[in-house]
């Protein structure tokens, strides 16, 4: 399997989603499994600019009715992460406080402030 990296704006992958243009394949993923907490860290990583795991998808080109080319797109992986996006610009949740103990990072990383 051939694949190039491309990378897109948080809200060009959430009008996609919406539009339709970017779509889930129900033959193989299940619906929406995070939990809001997983949803607000994956956004706090965003704000925070960590890297995030890449996203796959499966470009799926036809033929529109005046012969130009279509283009659509398949999630084949990272459709959690979609949804928490197109959810969180839709404000279907809040972020977590920054005094939030979820946030906070591991004593074994030795970062901690007093």
């Amino acid at each position: 399997m051939k694949f190039h990296q491309q990378e897109f704006k948080v809200r060009n992958l959430v009008d996609a989603y919406k539009s339709g243009s970017l779509a889930r394949n129900a033959e193989y993923q299940r619906g929406a499994a995070w939990s809001i907490q997983q949803k607000q860290a994956l956004i706090d990583s965003v704000f925070r600019e960590y890297p995030l795991p890449p996203i796959f998808l499966e470009v799926k080109e036809t033929v529109g009715l005046g012969g130009e080319s279509a283009k659509k797109y398949e999630i084949i992986d990272g459709q959690q992460r979609i949804l928490s996006l197109t959810e969180y610009l839709s404000d279907e949740f809040v972020l977590l406080s920054p005094s939030d103990q979820k946030l906070r990072l591991p004593i074994s990383l030795g970062l901690m402030t007093k």
